[in-house]
């Protein structure tokens, strides 16, 4: 009997640190880049204001984007091609087949160190292998 309970406890041990450790993968900070091609035939109002902004998390394949430009400069739909383009490259430089929204798509607005209104587009995916 104390046999028994000595590997039940053991294997209780062995699988709690099993957890911690893909608990430690999930908290991982997420990576912050700037695509390498953000496609500037495709937002000729944002121009070279226009800066785009992911936020990748590689344990749980998700990604978080922002587009951000002046509100003068704002064209929600050249917004959304631009993404739409950055996220295909990145898809396909990951070596993933599909992605799906989490959450729709927002703008928020708010104001720089200048005070210049500024609009953060972002939205919310998960990719697929």
């Amino acid at each position: 009997m104390k046999k028994l309970f000595a590997i039940v406890v053991a294997t209780l041990c062995l699988c709690g640190l099993a957890v911690a450790q893909t608990t430690e993968e999930l908290l991982k900070q997420p990576t912050v880049f700037t695509p390498e091609d953000i496609h500037p035939d495709l937002h000729p109002v944002g121009g070279d204001k226009v800066q785009v902004e992911f936020r990748y998390t590689a344990a749980t394949d998700e990604l978080r984007f922002y587009y951000i430009c002046p509100n003068s400069r704002f064209d929600q739909g050249e917004a959304r091609r631009t993404i739409l383009a950055c996220l295909e490259d990145f898809q396909k430089q990951n070596e993933y087949y599909s992605y799906k929204y989490l959450k729709k798509d927002s703008a928020h607005y708010f104001k720089d160190n200048n005070k210049l209104t500024m609009v953060r587009y972002e939205g919310y995916v998960k990719f697929f292998r």
